[in-house]
């Protein structure tokens, strides 16, 4: 009965979880006319560069433009001892 009744008020709290966070306002960091600012996530307009690091979660009204950066070293040499 114990486990139960651990399991519903965990589940309930997640819940009122993720109610909380759909109520806190969402915020972005874009780079707009050359600077890097936050702003909130509803403020988005057509131009703005999204910023996004390790862990940012993507707007909704945003699109990816992959630019990759590849710095290409030989491979260290690699030897095999029978």
């Amino acid at each position: 009965m114990k486990a139960v009744f651990s399991f519903w008020q965990e589940f309930k709290a997640e819940q009122a979880t993720e109610s909380l966070k759909k109520m806190l306002p969402s915020y972005v960091k874009v780079i707009r006319n050359g600077h890097q600012q936050k702003i909130l996530a509803r403020e988005l307009v057509s131009g703005d560069l999204i910023y996004l690091e390790g862990g940012d979660y993507m707007p909704h009204r945003g699109c990816v433009h992959v630019q990759h950066r590849a710095i290409v070293q030989p491979a260290p040499e690699l030897r095999r001892h029978f």
